[in-house]
């Protein structure tokens, strides 16, 4: 009745937790509005020098590191983690805001940190080399290092197991100087962060590596490394890390007041943010959960006594003098919740561990069965571990599916357990074999001296590896099962009913990780046909499926040869066409500037036919007044060929103009350009458009000139049309070739108000145009593009000026060069 009322007073008082933990006043350290901080600031004593260093320091730039959950991380560009957290409750203690900055290594926030670019680095333990470079604040939270294996290879538990090995350290923590100085037999493997350290152990290229448990702990379960065990702590007392925050010497004032701030936080915040980042439940309020008599038992107990058994690994084991397992982790995870220290006493047997508990030299058992010998003289808290009783033989045996099969045969058993003591109440007719220890009974099964054992998946893993039993496997399972409680002596209520409220409240992530850091995955081999009947069915329905998938991907494989075969000739086939589609609108843009073409060559011959007109009047007219001689008709002649020169020169330009360019040449770009206003100038300044040329010296490109002009010539006309419609005012073309850099441009502007914002972008598109009432034909600045770019690799842009557009064409440079 009394562990009854205890525990329904328990499950309240978790009740009570819960809802106090989803209650929107808990404490938050981004929030804020909190009161309790307000309150804390009013008890800050800061003399005037910090107040005005506050005053001079509104915004504290703080270090964020890369990858270092759960203390300090970046996730999404966000600053995370337990540091992170405690940095922003003391930044509301202080009514200051913190800026952190990621992206760089611990060395190099390290040299940072001297500098104005970096006012704290928020997660660092104080070395005597690092107190001689920075300030700390009063350290706010000690780990402990672990080490970590691969779960394939050897296996180590201490800094001596690791000398000659290689070991994965981030560069620049306080492990890694620490093992350099003390330990330089091992081999260090230097990373950037911790979890590349995870990655190159699981990877199997280094032997362990070495971290903070809580860091490490939190990386495996995000990152899903199933492969890598804690085997121990560091065995190094002075490896234990005092977590502070560190500012440059020069600002040792703000260490100063940062400690102020820290005497602000109550253990219970701090605890409210380690649960939150490290899944361990808060401190204990005692007040809350122990009765009176069971907190003033506490404080005069000071002390547990637990019996261990040296030979029942990873349950409960002794290594090099040190208690290790399973149950050693969890007594020693509830005695700290009691504020107890604990003291341990080894023993051989069970019957050596009930004796000691009679003579009261043992308080309680950490790994207790139940028996009907035992239930006399202890009490048993609730099961925090179950595991079900495998059956080991060896493999030529092959699978049991019980225990009645094994009856007339020999079990191999370690003497005087709580297993052999059920077996031989519940089959009699099986013999045993006790031995002094587990790995005698093992060993006896292998050679044929037994028939087989009984133990728990975890044992049998554990000796199997460190005893390399190939021969052994697990046969089929017992119906006993090994549930494993804590045994207390009667005379100790208070200290079983202590126990019972702390089991009660401890998550399960708590015994799952000590579970997974001790023990590995075991898979009990039952021969149950049915089941193999069941994934003999899926087996077959996954080869049947990767044989259709086979038979679709060679189909696909097939066609896609086909494909690949032809691929060629159509991509050909497709540029082939692409070019004669090119050639075929810039022949429809000749064709539809033939007309003007026409059009300036009539300008052209006006003037000359206008001379040879009135030569053959002054012939004539000489010819009626008989004054018809030589010198009349040698200065008829010469003047007339004269004119029929300057005739075919311009039916020769105009024919070179539209002569289709097969090869690139090299030509003078300020000459093309002077030729072809030469060409045009008349037909232009015939309809009151100006002309204005500059350029200075001779460049040199490498194209066709021809086309370029052909480019121009359709700015130019675009340019003409416009002016036409501005139908008022002075109608200017202003041409301007340069060189900038290693590179010809050309710049032609006119004073016609400009294209229309909307358009300008599309202004190069095949057949767009403005004038399709005036029979454009969308193809004049399509093909000035194509000529620019395509032909001469170059590049062309159009843009709006204060008067009017303006075209640039860039001539680029691995084709230009001066004279």
């Amino acid at each position: 009745m009394i562990i009854k009322s205890y525990c329904r007073m328990v499950l309240i008082w978790a009740l009570g937790v819960s809802l106090w933990a989803q209650s929107p006043t808990r404490i938050d350290p981004s929030d804020g509005n909190s009161t309790k901080a307000d309150t804390a600031v009013s008890t800050l004593k800061l003399t005037k020098e910090e107040r005005d260093f506050l005053k001079a320091h509104p915004v504290l730039i703080a270090h964020n590191e890369s990858n270092w959950p759960p203390f300090n991380f970046n996730e999404n560009g966000v600053a995370q983690g337990f540091s992170v957290d405690y940095m922003k409750l003391l930044a509301k203690r202080l009514g200051v805001e913190v800026d952190f900055i990621s992206g760089y290594t611990w060395e190099e926030f390290m040299k940072m940190l001297p500098t104005d670019s970096l006012d704290l680095i928020i997660n660092m333990a104080p070395t005597e080399e690092r107190t001689e470079r920075f300030a700390f604040t009063r350290p706010y939270i000690s780990v402990r290092n672990a080490i970590y294996t691969n779960l394939n290879n050897q296996f180590y538990y201490s800094l001596d197991d690791l000398k000659g090995k290689r070991v994965a350290l981030p560069k620049g923590f306080f492990i890694q100087r620490f093992l350099a100085k003390n330990y330089p037999q091992i081999k260090q493997v230097l990373v950037r962060d911790q979890l590349e350290a995870l990655q190159l152990l699981s990877f199997g290229k280094v032997d362990a590596i070495i971290g903070k448990q809580v860091v490490v702990d939190y990386l495996l379960r995000k990152y899903l490394l199933s492969n890598i065990v804690a085997t121990n702590y560091v065995n190094d007392p002075r490896t234990l890390s005092h977590i502070a925050i560190a500012v440059s010497r020069k600002d040792a004032i703000l260490a100063r007041i940062l400690d102020k701030a820290q005497a602000t936080i109550s253990p219970k915040e701090l605890e409210q943010l380690r649960h939150h980042w490290f899944g361990i439940n808060a401190l204990l309020d005692t007040k809350a959960i122990f009765s009176d008599k069971e907190r003033a038992y506490l404080r005069h107990k000071k002390t547990v006594n637990v019996c261990i058994e040296t030979d029942r690994a990873p349950i409960e084991f002794v290594e090099k003098g040190i208690p290790k397992g399973v149950a050693i982790d969890t007594v020693q995870i509830i005695a700290k919740r009691l504020g107890l220290k604990t003291r341990f006493v080894t023993t051989d047997s069970w019957e050596q561990t009930e004796e000691l508990m009679r003579q009261r030299k043992c308080d309680l058992m950490p790994a207790a069965l139940q028996t009907r010998r035992n239930r006399s003289i202890l009490l048993f808290s609730r099961s925090y571990f179950s595991y079900e009783t495998i059956i080991v033989t060896r493999k030529e045996l092959g699978s049991v599916k019980g225990l009645r099969e094994l009856e007339g045969k020999v079990l191999a058993a370690r003497w005087d357990t709580p297993l052999t003591e059920r077996m031989e109440e519940s089959h009699p007719d099986i013999r045993t074999l006790e031995f002094a220890t587990y790995a005698e009974a093992f060993e006896a099964v292998e050679k044929g001296d037994a028939d087989f054992a009984l133990t728990t998946p975890p044992v049998f893993n554990y000796y199997k590896l460190h005893m390399n039993l190939k021969k052994l496997h697990i046969a089929g399972t017992a119906p006993i099962s090994c549930d494993l409680s804590i045994a207390v002596r009667k005379d100790e209520l208070l200290l079983f009913s202590s126990i019972g409220k702390i089991l009660e409240l401890l998550p399960r992530e708590t015994f799952r990780a000590i579970n997974d850091k001790w023990t590995k995955s075991s898979v009990v081999e039952k021969m149950d046909y049915a089941l193999l009947a069941r994934y003999l069915a899926a087996a077959f329905l996954i080869v049947l499926f990767i044989l259709v998938a086979y038979i679709r991907q060679r189909k696909l494989s097939r066609k896609i040869e086909e494909l690949n075969s032809t691929l060629e000739k159509k991509i050909e086939e497709a540029l082939e066409k692409n070019r004669e589609q090119q050639l075929l609108m810039l022949h429809r843009n000749r064709l539809a500037n033939m007309g003007e073409m026409i059009a300036m060559i009539a300008h052209q011959w006006r003037q000359p036919l206008n001379n040879l007109s009135l030569l053959n009047q002054l012939l004539v007219a000489k010819f009626n007044k008989g004054q018809l001689n030589e010198e009349t008709i040698n200065y008829f002649s010469e003047n007339s060929r004269k004119q029929i020169q300057q005739m075919s020169r311009t039916i020769d330009d105009f024919r070179n103009f539209y002569k289709p360019e097969r090869e690139k040449r090299e030509f003078c770009v300020e000459e093309a350009v002077h030729q072809l206003i030469d060409m045009v100038g008349i037909t232009f300044k015939s309809e009151k458009v100006e002309i204005i040329y500059q350029a200075e010296g001779c460049h040199y490109y490498y194209g066709y000139p021809n086309e370029m002009a052909h480019a121009l010539l359709n700015i130019m006309n675009n340019a003409r049309d416009a002016l036409k419609e501005k139908g008022f005012g002075s109608k200017k073309i202003r041409i301007d070739v340069r060189k900038e850099g290693t590179d010809i441009l050309i710049e032609i502007c006119d004073n016609a108000g400009g294209i229309p914002e909307e358009i300008l972008p599309r202004i190069f598109d095949p057949y767009f145009s403005t004038k399709n009432e005036k029979n454009g034909t969308g193809l004049g600045l399509y093909m000035t593009n194509v000529i620019i770019t395509d032909h001469m690799g170059s590049k062309i842009e159009a843009r709006n000026s204060e008067e009017g557009a303006c075209f640039l064409i860039t001539l680029k440079e691995n084709n230009a060069y001066a004279s």
